[in-house]
C-alpha cells in the first residue's frame, strides 16, 4: 500500500504539458531580462539616460527660476518666451556637452578642458607686468 501512494505522489509532482510550456516561456523571459541587464546597452545605458534627463530638467528649472526671480512677470511674457526657450536650450546643451567631455577626459586621464584657465596664475602674471612697468 505504501508503494502505491508513493507512485501517486510522484505522478502528481510531474507538470503537465501546459505547465511545461508556461515554465519554458518564463525561463526564456528571465533569460532575456538577465541578458539585457548585463549588456552594455541595458540597464547602465538606461540609467545614464535617466541621469542625463534629470540633469537637463534640473538645469532648465533653475534657469527658468532665475529668469522669473530676476525679471518677475516679464519672464513669462509671451513675446520673450520663445527667445528664452532657445537660449536656455543652447545653454543646457553646451553644459551637457562640457560635462560629457569632462567625463571622457576623466576616464582617459587626459587634459580635462583646454578652455579652462587658471585665473590666479593669469592675475599674478598681470600683476608682475604692472609692477615691471612702474
Amino acid at each position: 500500500m505504501q508503494n502505491r501512494s508513493a507512485v501517486t505522489v510522484k505522478e502528481q509532482e510531474r507538470p503537465d504539458s501546459g505547465q511545461l510550456v508556461v515554465m519554458q516561456e518564463v525561463s526564456q523571459a528571465l533569460t532575456t531580462i538577465a541578458t539585457w541587464l548585463t549588456s552594455p546597452d541595458g540597464l547602465s545605458k538606461l540609467l545614464a539616460q535617466h541621469v542625463e534627463a534629470t540633469a537637463r530638467t534640473g538645469a532648465i528649472k533653475e534657469i527658468l527660476g532665475g529668469l522669473a526671480a530676476h525679471d518677475g512677470r516679464n519672464a513669462l511674457d509671451a513675446r520673450v518666451m520663445t527667445q528664452n526657450a532657445v537660449e536656455v536650450f543652447h545653454h543646457v546643451e553646451a553644459m551637457m556637452d562640457k560635462m560629457k567631455e569632462g567625463l571622457k577626459a576623466k576616464n582617459s586621464e587626459t587634459t580635462r578642458d583646454p578652455e579652462l584657465h587658471d585665473g590666479e596664475s593669469d592675475y599674478q602674471k598681470w600683476k608682475e607686468k604692472q609692477n615691471e612697468s612702474k
